[in-house]
Formats: C-alpha cells, structure tokens, sequence
C-alpha cells in the first residue's frame, strides 16, 4: 500500500488478517513524496485534481492508494469466502 502522496517504494506494511476481509497498516505521507515512475504521477495528479472538485452535483473524493500486494495473497482468501458461503 502507498498513502495518496506515498513515498513508500520497497516498503512494507504490515497485512492484518481479521475475521471478515482483509486490513493493513497504512502509512500517510506528506505532499512533497518522490514517485517512482510517471505513470504513477500522473495518477496521483488526477487523484488530487478530482478531490479539489466541490459541486453538490459530484460526489465528493477524499482518499485514494495504491496497492502492490504480492502475488497471490488474495487467492486463499477469496477461495475460504466463496466456501463459506456455500458457492462452488
């Protein structure tokens, strides 16, 4: 995970399994972060844009990460949700 404003590159945080989903520890970091590629900018760019957007008519955007799990974590999880509720 890396907060909106994220210099988190190689970082890690920690996953906290829990009962129902899944929850981490998030770390926000201040708007003067560096970023890895521009691609990622340019997103963080539109994410900042469109939470200074205020218009009755806009439903208001307050946060925004972005997340690289590794690979895999969520298959046996989705695997024991589908379980529980009976799906095949």
């Amino acid at each position: 995970l890396t907060g909106i404003c994220g210099e988190t590159e190689g970082q890690e945080h920690e996953h906290i399994p829990q009962a129902v989903g899944q929850y981490f520890n998030a770390v926000t970091f201040p708007p003067s972060a560096s970023y890895s590629s521009r691609e990622e900018h340019n997103k963080l760019e539109e994410v900042r844009t469109m939470a200074k957007l205020k218009n009755p008519g806009i439903v208001q955007y307050n946060y925004a990460w972005i997340e690289k799990p590794p690979i895999g974590w969520q298959v046996q999880a989705d695997y024991d949700m589908i379980k529980s509720v009976g799906a095949s």
